[in-house]
C-alpha cells in the first residue's frame, strides 16, 4: 500500500502559505498562519524529516497532535528528538524558532500513520495600561499618617503592592467572524498582566458556532482562560467544547508574576437547520426562485404517534452541477431526473446550496406521515426499501472476522461516499467493535454502528459487542472531507452464559495461567429483574492482565471498583498476557425484583406471632432472604479468599495488603 504524504496549508492569508524546500535531509516548512502535516498508511524504510518555522520573525509556535498509529517502540516519530510512537497522546510542542519534525519506519509492520497541526501567532508585547498597578499608592489605599488607625492597611501586606487578580472575564473584546473555513484563536508565550478577550460567532449572524480547545497551559490559579464567564486554569482539564447559536466569548486574564504557553482554540459555523415537524396533514417543503450563494437545511420529523413518513418529490430545477439538493446523503442537481420517494422512520434531512453565478426555479415536495398498525403498510414502507433489521443490508461487504482480527476504516474520504460493511464472527464465537479514532465533518458526514450515528471529532464511539453480526456503514455529503475513521473487530470464543436468579453467583478467576482470554454474559433469570456486580478483590499483573467489565478496564490491585448495575446483561472479558500471573479476581453477581413484597419471602417454619409485628424489618437475622443482604457485606454464596501465594513467583509487596477477603 503506497504511503500518502499532505502538506496542507490551513489559511488563506497568502498563496503560498506552505512552503516545502529540500534542504540536506529536511524539508523546510515555513509556516505564515496554520499548517498540517499529514502520513497515511506509510510504508517500510521510511526515513522523513521536517524543519518547522513561522514565517513572521517575532512569531510563537505550536505543534498540535490530532492522532498518531505507528508500530509501538519501532516506528517512531521524533519531535526535537524526543521520539513517540504506537498510538498514544502526544503533547503540544511549543517552540519559539524552529522545531524538527522526523518520521522513521523500521522493515516489518507498519500503521495508519499521523496527522499534526502547526500554528504560528504574533505575540501582544505591551501589556494593556489598566491592568499595571500604579507605582504610588492612591490615597484611599494608603492614607496619611493622620488618618485613625481603623483605616490604615497592615503594615505587613499593603494592598499596593499586591494587584489584585480579576475575578471576571475582560470586557474589551476583538470580533472574531467564522465562516465556511475554520478560524484560530490563539494566545502563545503569552506575558504577564495581560487581558485579552475575542467575541466569536458565525458571520451574518447565522449558523450553529462550535469553539474547541486544543491545548491550554497557564499559570494554575494566576491566570486564567474565560469562555463565557466560566474561568479554567492549569493545563490538567481543557475547556469544553462550547456550541452556540449566538456567539462566544473567550477571555484570557495574567497576572504580575509567571507565565506559561497559552492555548489554541478553533472555532467553525455548520448551518441552522429549521425543524419542521409533521402531524396528521401533509406539510409542503420547497424553495421557488432561489438566490445565489445559498446554503439551507431542513430536518423534517413526524410527530411522536405519527409514525412512518414518506417524502415525495414533485418536480426539482436547479443549475446543473452547481446548484445542489441534498437529500439525506443522496445528491440531485439539473431538472433532468425527480427524486424517488423518500421513507423514513423517525427524521430525514434535506439540504441546498447555490454558488454565486446562475440561478433556477428551485424545488418542491410533500411530506406525509401515517400511523402504522403492526408493520407499515406496502404504500409507506415497501419490502424492497429496506432489509430485516437483523440481517446485513444487500449492498454491503461481507467481512469474517479472522483470528488476528481486522481493521474497518476510511482515512482521507472523499465527497459522497456510501459505504458499508457487515461484520461476522466464526460459528461459536463473539465479537467486539472498537474505534482508534473518528474525525468526520460534524453534522454531515457520519459513522453508523448498527444504525447509531457518530459525527465529528469530540468524542470517541464505545466498544460494541456483537454475536450474529455488525453493520458499520459511513457517508458523506457534497461539502466538506476530513481524515475518517478507524476501527478494529476482533472475536474470541463465545461467552459463557451467567444467568442469575434468586441467589447471588460468584464469578472468578483464582491462580489464573498465561494467555487467557475468557469472557462471561452475565443476566438476570426473572423478568424485570435489574442485576449488581460487586467486584469482592482483584489482584492481577498491572497494565498486561485486564479485566474489563464492558468498557471499564482494570489491572493491578489497588482500586476496587464502585458497584455495576445493568438490566439487560453484562459482559465481562479477562486477558493475560504471555509474561507473569497473579492471584486473579472474585466479583458476585445479584439481581432483584423490585414488584416482590418483603413479607412473601420469609420461612414459614417459625410459628407466627399473635400480634403483628409492627416493623417486618425486625426479624432475625436468619430468617432474612438471600437477596435482602447485600453481596458487597454478606453475599449468600462462598466467596473464595485469595490465596496465599501467587502461581508464578510472589507478588509484589504493595498486594499483600489487598489480598485478603473483605471482613
Amino acid at each position: 500500500m503506497r504511503a500518502v504524504l499532505l502538506l496542507t496549508a490551513l489559511s488563506a492569508a497568502s498563496s503560498s502559505t506552505v512552503q516545502a524546500v529540500s534542504i540536506q535531509s529536511c524539508t523546510l516548512l515555513t509556516v505564515h498562519s496554520n499548517a498540517e502535516i499529514q502520513l497515511f498508511h506509510y510504508e517500510n524504510n521510511m526515513n522523513l524529516c521536517w524543519q518547522v518555522s513561522c514565517a513572521a520573525k517575532h512569531a510563537n509556535g505550536v505543534l498540535v497532535f490530532r492522532w498518531m498509529d505507528t508500530e509501538l517502540d519501532y516506528d517512531i516519530l521524533a519531535i526535537n528528538d524526543v521520539p513517540h510512537s504506537g498510538n498514544t497522546t502526544v503533547p503540544p510542542t511549543y517552540f519559539n524558532g524552529s522545531v524538527a519534525v522526523k518520521f522513521a519506519s523500521d522493515s516489518d509492520k507498519t500503521g495508519l500513520g499521523f496527522s499534526v497541526t502547526a500554528t504560528c501567532t504574533l505575540p501582544l508585547t505591551v501589556a494593556p495600561p489598566t491592568i499595571v498597578p500604579p507605582t504610588i499608592s492612591p490615597p484611599t489605599y494608603a492614607p496619611p499618617t493622620d488618618v485613625p488607625p481603623t483605616y490604615a492597611p497592615p503594615t505587613d501586606a499593603p494592598p499596593t503592592l499586591v494587584p489584585q487578580r480579576p475575578t471576571t472575564a475582560p470586557l474589551r473584546c476583538i470580533d472574531v467572524k467564522v465562516q465556511r473555513e475554520p478560524v484560530t484563536v490563539a494566545l502563545l508565550a503569552y506575558t504577564n498582566n495581560m487581558e485579552e478577550c475575542w467575541i466569536v460567532k458565525c458571520d451574518a449572524g447565522e449558523g450553529v458556532l462550535a469553539v474547541v480547545f486544543l491545548s491550554m497551559d497557564t499559570e494554575p490559579g494566576y491566570d486564567h482562560v474565560y469562555v463565557d464567564d466560566v474561568p479554567y486554569s492549569g493545563n490538567s482539564t481543557l475547556p469544553p467544547p462550547t456550541s452556540s447559536d449566538g456567539s462566544v466569548r473567550i477571555g484570557f486574564v495574567s497576572d504580575a508574576d509567571k507565565t506559561r504557553t497559552g492555548f489554541l482554540a478553533t472555532a467553525t459555523c455548520s448551518v441552522r437547520c429549521t425543524h419542521i415537524e409533521v402531524l396528521a396533514d401533509p406539510v409542503a417543503v420547497d424553495l421557488l426562485d432561489y438566490e445565489n450563494s445559498m446554503n439551507v437545511c431542513w430536518l423534517v420529523t413526524c410527530e411522536a404517534d405519527a409514525g412512518v413518513g414518506i417524502l415525495v418529490f414533485s418536480w426539482i430545477d436547479t443549475e446543473l452541477d452547481y446548484d445542489v439538493l441534498r437529500v439525506d446523503n443522496s445528491l440531485f442537481t439539473g431538472n433532468s431526473t425527480v427524486p424517488p420517494p423518500k421513507y423514513f422512520n423517525k427524521s430525514v434531512a434535506l439540504g441546498f446550496t447555490s454558488d454565486a453565478d446562475k440561478t433556477a426555479s428551485g424545488f418542491s415536495a410533500t411530506v406525509t406521515c401515517t400511523v402504522p398498525e403492526t408493520h407499515a403498510p406496502p404504500t409507506v414502507a415497501p419490502p424492497t426499501s429496506a432489509p430485516e433489521t437483523d440481517s446485513p443490508q444487500p449492498t454491503c461487504t461481507e467481512i469474517e472476522v479472522p483470528d488476528i482480527g481486522v481493521a474497518i476504516d476510511v482515512i482521507g474520504y472523499t465527497d459522497n461516499m456510501d459505504e458499508c460493511w457487515f461484520v461476522f464472527c466464526a460459528a461459536d464465537m463473539d465479537g467486539v467493535l472498537y474505534f482508534s479514532y473518528i474525525d468526520t465533518e460534524p453534522s454531515f458526514d457520519f459513522v453508523y454502528v448498527d444504525d447509531v450515528p457518530y459525527s465529528g471529532n469530540s468524542s470517541i464511539p464505545p466498544p460494541t459487542y456483537f454475536g450474529e453480526g455488525i453493520v458499520v456503514n459511513f457517508t458523506s455529503d457534497a461539502g466538506k472531507t476530513r481524515q475518517g475513521f478507524s476501527a478494529m473487530a476482533k472475536c474470541a470464543r463465545r461467552c459463557t452464559d451467567v444467568t442469575v436468579r434468586a441467589d447471588p453467583v460468584a464469578v472468578e478467576l483464582i491462580n489464573y495461567i498465561d494467555g487467557m482470554d475468557e469472557c462471561w454474559r452475565i443476566e438476570c433469570g426473572e423478568e424485570d429483574a435489574s442485576g449488581e456486580l460487586v467486584v469482592v478483590w482483584i489482584n492481577t499483573e498491572p497494565t498486561f492482565d485486564v479485566l474489563y467489565i464492558e468498557d471499564v478496564a482494570l489491572s493491578g490491585n489497588s482500586t476496587v471498583p464502585p458497584p455495576r448495575y445493568f438490566s439487560d446483561n453484562l459482559f465481562v472479558k479477562f486477558v493475560s498476557d504471555a509474561g507473569k500471573t497473579r492471584l486473579g479476581f472474585s466479583m458476585v453477581a445479584t439481581c432483584t425484583t423490585p414488584t416482590k413484597a418483603p413479607l412473601t419471602v420469609a420461612p414459614a417454619t417459625p410459628a407466627p406471632s399473635p400480634a403483628p409485628s409492627p416493623v417486618p424489618t425486625r426479624a432475625p437475622p436468619t430468617n432474612a432472604p438471600p437477596t435482602s443482604a447485600p453481596p458487597t457485606y454478606a453475599p449468600a454464596i462462598t466467596v473464595s479468599p485469595p490465596p496465599d501465594t501467587p502461581s508464578d513467583d510472589e507478588p509484589p509487596e504493595d498486594a499483600e495488603q489487598t489480598v485478603s477477603p473483605p471482613p
